[in-house]
């Protein structure tokens, strides 16, 4: 799967789903088949053996959906899912204790869910609270410290080889502004 990735010309794998499938009718993850399971040491051991292919074909990757997504009864694309009264979190945050400990976690994607227990205002997704208090600093992940110039080398090299106009990329940097703007601070 990596080589596949790679020769296609893609450098970051958006995956593994490393949730507990903690609900066994869970429609988000769990009854689709995007879990390793509901064993939470079954999950990590599958999870590192995924990242460490991906990064032997030269990937990176992305651990999600934090801080878990497999207890839900609802998929959150198709609208709010709370998982306060079902998220085990001693279960469904082990994978992430242990991969970011091991450094197997270059990025770490939220999930759409809501959890009382962590953030009583907001979604993972929009929590400062669920990504700086307890992500960062509670769970100590830092990310990987090179991405940011990964990014930055990608856009210049496909600046230098046309493959992105400097119009594009201001436009971009226009709209990522206008979101920016909107946000509360």
């Amino acid at each position: 799967m990596g080589a596949t990735l790679r020769d296609a010309g893609i450098n970051w794998n958006l995956a593994p789903v490393v949730d507990v499938a903690v609900n066994p009718t869970n429609p988000a993850v769990v009854t689709l088949g995007r879990t390793f399971g509901a064993d939470p040491q079954q999950v990590i051991a599958r999870a590192r053996a995924f990242v460490l292919g991906m990064h032997e074909a030269g990937l990176r990757t992305t651990l999600k959906h934090f801080p878990g997504h497999g207890s839900s009864r609802r998929d959150s694309h198709a609208g709010f899912t709370d998982v306060s009264d079902t998220a085990s979190l001693k279960v469904e945050l082990a994978p992430y204790r242990r991969l970011i400990a091991e450094g197997m976690a270059a990025s770490v994607m939220t999930a759409h869910v809501f959890n009382r227990g962590i953030d009583p205002w907001g979604p993972a997704t929009l929590s400062r609270f669920t990504i700086n208090r307890y992500l960062r600093d509670k769970r100590r992940y830092r990310g990987e410290d090179r991405a940011g110039e990964r990014v930055a080398a990608a856009i210049r090299s496909a600046l230098e080889q046309g493959r992105l106009s400097h119009k594009r990329l201001q436009l971009s940097l226009a709209r990522i502004d206008g979101l920016r703007s909107r946000l509360p601070r």
